[in-house]
């Protein structure tokens, strides 16, 4: 699937929130808590709907798309 925009980006999207709220907690920086609740909460919004979904889980967005829409989901 390289290259082809099929991959299904939440694991690497929900990576990237996991090691914000380790350093979190490791340094003591609320706010870096924050983000990762927020990407979290991003991921879950843009999966609750089927049409924005990868063809893995029954959707039609390629890797960009859906990142985009995450990324959009994204209250600052």
């Amino acid at each position: 699937i390289q290259n082809q925009d099929k991959a299904n980006p939440v694991s690497m999207i929900l990576s990237v929130a996991m090691m914000l709220a380790w350093y979190a907690e490791k340094h003591n920086q609320p706010k870096f808590l924050k983000a990762a609740d927020e990407i979290s909460r991003a991921v879950d919004e843009v999966l609750e709907n089927p049409e924005t979904r990868t063809p893995d889980l029954g959707g039609t967005c390629g890797t960009k798309a859906f990142a985009e829409k995450v990324a959009a989901s994204i209250r600052a």
